[in-house]
């Protein structure tokens, strides 16, 4: 049996499809022009009138590449970008975000289309 066929116990073998390698520097190179790849960490505020989850993004490639966005969302709408803190660190972004939902309800913060 050769290194590219599995033994599936019957009389039969399944070639298993040739790997493709491929060889690439950056990030950049995997993405499409236009794209933007980011890590994300995902944070929850507590409040009295609900949950606000915020997300904060490290754009690894793409536009704004070494920068940090952070939103709040919710599972119902689409997130404002007027509450959107960006930011050259994590907690730069989580902070400007933060200061921008301050007093704001969690009903607000969503653009819920009726």
């Amino acid at each position: 049996m050769s290194d590219r066929q599995i033994d599936i116990g019957l009389e039969q073998s399944a070639t298993l499809p040739e790997r493709r390698t491929t060889t690439v520097a950056t990030f950049e190179e995997l993405i499409n022009t236009g794209d933007c790849f980011t890590q994300v960490s995902l944070y929850q505020l507590l409040r009295e009138d609900g949950r606000v989850f915020i997300f904060v993004h490290k754009i690894i490639a793409g536009a704004a590449k070494g920068s940090f966005m952070a939103h709040p969302t919710h599972l119902v709408g689409r997130r404002k970008d007027e509450y959107v803190g960006t930011g050259k660190s994590r907690d730069e972004a989580l902070k400007d975000c933060l200061a921008r939902i301050k007093g704001v309800t969690t009903k607000d913060m969503a653009d819920v289309q009726s």
